[in-house]
């Protein structure tokens, strides 16, 4: 994860208000092609037999998994973008400021320069390892916060577990900046 961010691509995404790198296209494309196939099976089933009983049960199988299929291309499409903070504090300042803010919430960071800081949280039960993108500028913090794939891919959506983890973030972050100021 470490190598795949440099200060070109960072000043980049500050720009256009996304990662422009892709940091996990492959576990991404796993976990939308397993919601596909769930997808694809149930009509076959829904349409294989016609009989009413089958449809009934078939149908709503149908939908949802369709429904979880489209939320996987939206979340996929979506996953890279970054959430905007004023900090109003200098480049140093803010990676100082996270660094504590990580430690506070007990998120294990695995990457910190001036430009960038990356912090992951630990698996869970049945979650997944998700981890956090920081980038960081004079006066401001860009955040986004991402599943982290294994080798049997990951799925491209948190059932809005990661805007929990980012509220959660940004709350400490601000409440940190009170402190100093």
């Amino acid at each position: 994860m470490s190598t795949w961010l440099n200060h070109r691509e960072v000043i980049k995404s500050i720009q256009q208000g996304y990662l422009t790198a892709t940091f996990d296209w492959y576990g991404g494309f796993i976990g939308l092609l397993q919601c596909l196939c769930l997808w694809f099976v149930s009509a076959l089933y829904a349409w294989d037999d016609t009989s009413s009983q089958n449809l009934i049960i078939a149908l709503p199988f149908f939908l949802g998994f369709g429904a979880v299929s489209v939320y996987a291309v939206y979340s996929l499409i979506t996953e890279r973008n970054l959430t905007s903070v004023e900090t109003r504090i200098s480049a140093a300042a803010n990676q100082r400021l996270l660094l504590s803010v990580f430690k506070r919430l007990d998120w294990s960071v695995s990457q910190s320069t001036q430009q960038i800081v990356i912090a992951g949280i630990a698996k869970k039960w049945f979650g997944g390892a998700v981890f956090a993108i920081v980038l960081i500028t004079d006066n401001r913090i860009y955040l986004n916060i991402a599943n982290e794939s294994n080798t049997k891919g990951r799925y491209p959506f948190s059932f809005g577990r990661n805007k929990q983890k980012l509220r959660l973030l940004i709350e400490a972050i601000n409440k940190s900046i009170l402190e100093i100021n």
